[in-house]
């Protein structure tokens, strides 16, 4: 009867195992291209803005406003992922 329920104990101990494996290779590539997104955009906005600074067609304090701006939307994408990853 105990061998019955250390074995029953093994097989469930490793699907929860799995399980959270599972869930962590997941949420770490998630996580992983969300910030290569998010890095992403920051140079995309940096170099279109500082081509339209060469070009003289924006100032550098507004591309700097509209950078910030970016990182304000991006953060708040973040939160809710994690919140998602939460979640999961």
């Amino acid at each position: 009867m105990e061998d019955k329920e250390i074995a029953k104990y093994d097989r469930m101990n490793l699907l929860v195992y799995l399980v959270g494996l599972k869930r962590a290779i997941l949420y770490g590539g998630f996580s992983f291209f969300f910030t290569l997104f998010m890095y992403g955009a920051m140079v995309v906005v940096l170099w279109y803005g500082t081509h339209l600074n060469y070009n003289n067609e924006l100032t550098v304090g507004s591309i700097t406003s509209y950078l910030f701006y970016c990182i304000q939307i991006l953060v708040n994408f973040a939160i809710f992922t994690n919140l998602i990853a939460t979640l999961m």
